[in-house]
């Protein structure tokens, strides 16, 4: 059964092919200071609570955390934390199941990248579909939660024995959800989280590793430096501590040099938020081509007119080479409103102004 990706940046090998395309973006657009917040993040709801109070809706609590949106007596919809009346509930489903998005956007004559899912059980047929394969591959739960059991650049028999164990035993921890593993040819690219209402695009952010940009005068030790600092002050991202300086040793980066001007560092391996990853807001550069397939992608899941939607992809101004990844009618907003880099996106007023409107139709 060949399926897609679930939310798995394919980003990351020693080697250079698969880290041009991100490279390329980090030297052209990640040059900007990491904006500096100051308090706690918000929550999903909290940021929805506010959007319906300022529309001066009325709002009613359902224990433990569901709410009902009104207009006087008219019912507009409702909300719980991140997941809207907006969704479906087939859509909201198909959250827990890579075959059954597979199966959608296949319909739809999606681009997907190529790979298979397996059961539990079935290790010995799933090391056997690798090995043909004859490429570096990610191998991964069917869903995952922050990226917990992924594993990227397999490219021996060892290594994916250890990556299949590791996803295997996050799949038992998913409630609900696919049992399966998939595996899955890596491809060279970086990732983008583009979030869709209706028939818009309404944020974006490429999902990097953690990284520096040379400036010519400091040395990479004090821009690593720099970017830890900003790192652990960051709202969100401060919850996962990140060992920026052991990387640099490891990959063999020259700590006490001049930095290269304009030249991208990266300090990690892959750009999830436990892993050291950071967030760039890319909304006005997204290319049109690249807007349009990830509108296409949702509207692929019956009855979802909300979701996240993650492309790999070559570059933000090209939907050239780019695949689906992932299309998920329950992802969390809140990365576009604290952003590592960038302008935040207000997703939460989006969204309660798409209900209002679609209440009237």
């Amino acid at each position: 059964m060949t399926v897609a990706a679930r939310s798995t940046p394919q980003i990351l090998t020693s080697s250079g092919e698969p880290q041009r395309p991100l490279l390329r973006f980090l030297a052209e657009h990640g040059q900007a200071s990491p904006e500096a917040y100051g308090g706690e993040a918000y929550s999903a709801t909290r940021l929805l609570v506010g959007a319906v109070r300022r529309r001066k809706l009325g709002l009613k609590r359902v224990p433990p955390n569901f709410h009902i949106i009104n207009n006087g007596a008219h019912v507009l919809g409702g909300f719980s934390d991140h997941l809207t009346s907006l969704v479906s509930d087939q859509a909201a489903g198909a959250a827990y199941s890579i075959p059954t998005v597979r199966e959608l956007m296949d319909r739809a004559e999606l681009p997907i990248p190529e790979g298979r899912a397996f059961f539990p059980h079935a290790k010995e047929s799933a090391l056997a579909w690798f090995t043909a394969l004859g490429a570096a591959a990610v191998v991964k739960p069917a869903y995952s939660v922050a990226g917990a059991g992924i594993t990227r650049d397999v490219r021996c028999n060892d290594g994916f024995l250890a990556a299949w164990d590791s996803a295997v035993t996050e799949g038992d921890r998913a409630d609900r959800a696919d049992p399966s593993v998939v595996v899955e040819r890596q491809h060279p690219g970086f990732d983008l989280r583009i979030f869709v209402i209706g028939e818009g695009v309404v944020a974006a952010a490429a999902r990097v590793p953690l990284f520096c940009v040379g400036d010519g005068y400091r040395t990479l030790r004090q821009l690593i430096d720099d970017a830890v600092q900003h790192r652990e002050a960051h709202p969100q991202l401060s919850a996962y501590s990140y060992d920026a300086l052991g990387h640099a040793r490891a990959t063999g980066l020259p700590l006490d040099g001049l930095s290269e001007p304009g030249h991208p560092y990266l300090l990690g391996h892959h750009p999830s938020a436990r892993a050291g990853g950071v967030t760039v807001d890319v909304t006005e550069l997204l290319d049109e081509g690249l807007q349009n397939l990830a509108i296409d992608a949702v509207w692929s899941l019956p009855g979802c007119t909300v979701a996240s939607v993650d492309l790999l992809v070559q570059g933000v101004d090209t939907a050239e080479g780019a695949l689906i990844l992932d299309v998920d009618s329950r992802a969390d907003f809140t990365l576009h409103y604290y952003p590592w880099m960038g302008r935040h996106r207000p997703v939460a007023k989006s969204l309660i102004q798409h209900m209002v409107a679609s209440s009237r139709l």
